[in-house]
């Protein structure tokens, strides 16, 4: 990061634009990193033994970012609290779903697929980001954790306040674009690719809370470790790893490479290790789009239309039902009645139930499977 300021400072006058593009992706590299250290932070993985500290600084680092501290860390706790939950995972790694797209507009959902079908699903943390700015309504925090609340925000707002100024002042808007935005938005592309990376593939299972759903099956079998060069690692404060994290949520980032090479070798035919190519772009972009549910899988915006108007006919049906349904019987009925539905209800319950018992341990079973399945190939 110094070195690629200190370039731009000395040749912001003349420096040619491949040249500011080149120190663009070296700062938002660098700054990546730095956010990680926020990361550590936001987790009591950086200064545990001073809490108050590790706050400031976490809220310090993370203000360049424009982001809450205090947000960021209630997102990213839901996350690793609801791995792979469906309507329950934080919005940053929550698929798109055919009831999604039915609850949008037309002109919403050509905006939704645009975004998600080309390569501007890269930079899809700007949408996260500008969706995090609701943590303003305080009603939506304990009355204790709102002074930390409003110190989140007022640091990215004092940035605003006085960096931004100050780059204008010094350089101009292109001083201020070519010292803060380009490097901000290389810095939303590494945290948009690395966290749809983390959790997007055909083998990794989304299922909702209940008895079908298994904590450890879907940290061991639904996180992807994608392999960079030993550099970028390390100008990443090793990101890519995120695995550990689900694990030890107070692993600090500079043991997550040692937790990932212990995990492969307990783990390494149930864990998914993925190399960047184009094939992984590609199919982020054109086949893992929508997520049915019903099926386990994921399909482009194409097949969604069905889903999304079957996921329309099912609630019309159900709306009727609802409409059709006869009022619920009056409490003054006679007791002969009620005493002989109750012994007809309680025999029919106990042949349901040992019937659903046996139906839940199977689909138990293969959704367990399902989920125990090794890698997927193409992800190598």
């Amino acid at each position: 990061m110094a070195a690629g300021y200190a370039y731009l400072w000395f040749w912001h006058s003349i420096c040619p634009l491949w040249q500011q593009l080149a120190c663009w992706l070296v700062i938002g590299t660098g700054y990546f990193g730095v956010f990680q250290t926020a990361v550590d932070c936001a987790h009591f993985a950086f200064w545990p033994q001073r809490p108050v500290l590790q706050d400031v600084l976490g809220a310090v680092l993370m203000a360049p970012a424009l982001m809450s501290y205090e947000v960021f860390r209630l997102k990213y706790f839901n996350h690793l609290m609801c791995l792979n939950q469906l309507y329950e995972d934080t919005d940053a790694w929550h698929p798109i779903l055919p009831e999604d797209l039915a609850g949008l507009p037309p002109w919403r959902r050509a905006l939704l697929q645009l975004l998600s079908a080309t390569p501007l699903k890269f930079f899809s943390s700007f949408g996260q980001w500008f969706r995090s700015l609701e943590g303003f309504d305080l009603k939506l925090h304990p009355r204790e954790a709102r002074p930390w609340v409003w110190l989140s925000y007022a640091l990215p707002l004092g940035f605003i306040g006085v960096a931004w100024p100050a780059m204008v002042a010094a350089g101009g808007l292109g001083g201020w674009a070519s010292w803060w935005l380009g490097p901000w938005v290389v810095f939303h592309g590494w945290l948009s690719v690395l966290s749809l990376v983390q959790h997007t593939g055909p083998h990794i299972a989304w299922t909702e809370e209940g008895l079908t759903y298994d904590a450890a099956q879907a940290a061991i079998n639904g996180t992807v470790t994608l392999q960079l060069p030993h550099w970028l690692e390390v100008l990443l404060h090793h990101a890519n790893y995120h695995l550990p994290s689900h694990l030890s949520i107070s692993i600090p980032s500079y043991n997550l490479k040692g937790a990932q090479q212990y995990l492969q070798q307990r783990l390494g035919k149930h864990l998914t290790i993925a190399v960047p190519n184009a094939q992984l772009l590609r199919n982020l972009m054109t086949a893992w789009l929508v997520y049915d549910a019903q099926r386990q899988r994921y399909v482009d915006f194409d097949q969604a239309e069905e889903l999304v108007q079957q996921y329309q006919q099912q609630q019309q049906q159900q709306q009727q039902q609802e409409e059709q349904a006869p009022p619920a019987a009056d409490s003054s009925d006679g007791s002969s009645s009620s005493g002989a539905q109750s012994s007809s209800s309680s025999s029919s319950s106990s042949s349901s139930s040992s019937s659903n018992g046996a139906s839940g341990s199977l689909q138990l079973q293969e959704v367990q499977q399902h989920n125990s399945r090794p890698a997927a190939a193409f992800f190598v």
